[in-house]
């Protein structure tokens, strides 16, 4: 539910701020709230609270919870969380459009280069996993994260569509260069 609700949050023309038309998009809905049941509810959980601890311990000092936002920010975020979120949102979103999975990591790759993404993961995620993991009690980090997450969809939804909505309003203005015949 918080994840549907951040989508339409996303919705915002960035050169004047004014909120645009929120349309409600389905598939692009379920493919974030099938992440966020997977991912964010699962995946996490036996991230966090199972390998982390066999990995760094439980002793909660400075240098097991810079090991873990390390870890986090390194390994988990860039080759786990991130490309399940795009492979994700491909295969629902367009899951007979040639190689979605191809096509997917390709986005991931695109929005890393292009669009900064790594850097806005890392300005928001580096921060709350170490307040997670230095003060947020174990059976309450899921909790926690998924809270935060709400915020990261929306932010993740705004970085994702923004080729998406370039390429729409481009095929809506622009007329194909070889018209198709009746």
């Amino acid at each position: 539910n918080i994840i549907v609700r951040s989508d339409p949050l996303s919705n915002y023309d960035k050169e004047d701020g004014s909120q645009e038309e929120s349309t409600f998009n389905a598939s692009r809905n379920l493919a974030y709230v099938v992440y966020g049941g997977l991912y964010t509810g699962i995946a996490q959980h036996v991230i966090y609270n199972e390998i982390f601890p066999q990995i760094f311990g439980n002793d909660v000092t400075t240098l097991t919870v810079l090991s873990e936002v390390a870890a986090n920010a390194l390994i988990v975020g860039p080759m786990l969380g991130l490309p399940v979120a795009y492979l994700t949102k491909a295969l629902i979103i367009h899951p007979t459009d040639g190689n979605p999975l191809a096509e997917g990591l390709k986005r991931y790759a695109e929005d890393v280069q292009i669009k900064g993404l790594l850097l806005k993961y890392w300005a928001l995620w580096v921060p709350v996993q170490a307040i997670t993991f230095a003060y947020v009690p174990e059976h309450l980090r899921i909790t926690f994260m998924a809270f935060v997450s709400f915020f990261w969809f929306v932010i993740l939804s705004v970085v994702s569509a923004e080729e998406e909505e370039v390429t729409e309003r481009t095929a809506s203005i622009v007329p194909p260069a070889f018209p198709q015949r009746p």
